[in-house]
């Protein structure tokens, strides 16, 4: 019995020093999250933060003026072309909307001549 005492007693200080090791390394562990949510937090990183988002958002501008130039002079190249093509297409889609509808009305008299 006394040996079992013992090494409950010798448990229970086990338990009690990792018990300790883990609060101490939790409350280092504290100071350098706060450490580096201050670093992010401190007026110089901020201003050199808006400083590489104001470079960023001017190099888009610009690529965006370079496309949009890109895309006024293709539509000033081609815009015509593609206007007749649409135009013979509405043309090409009428044309076949009424043969069918043609086509239709000729089945529905070619069927009501035979059932006669």
């Amino acid at each position: 019995m006394l040996c079992s005492a013992e090494g409950d007693g010798d448990a229970t200080a086990a338990e009690e020093d990792a018990d300790e090791t883990k609060t101490s390394s939790s409350s280092s562990e504290a100071p350098t999250t706060s450490d580096a949510t201050d670093i992010l937090n401190s007026p110089a990183f901020l201003k050199r933060k808006v400083e590489v988002l104001q470079s960023d958002v001017a190099a888009l501008e610009k690529e965006l003026e370079e496309a949009n130039a890109l895309a006024a002079s293709a539509k000033a190249e081609w815009g015509t072309k593609f206007d007749m093509l649409n135009k013979e297409v509405s043309c090409i889609y009428t044309i076949c909307r009424h043969l069918y509808s043609s086509r239709c009305i000729y089945l529905m008299l070619s069927s009501s001549h035979t059932t006669l």
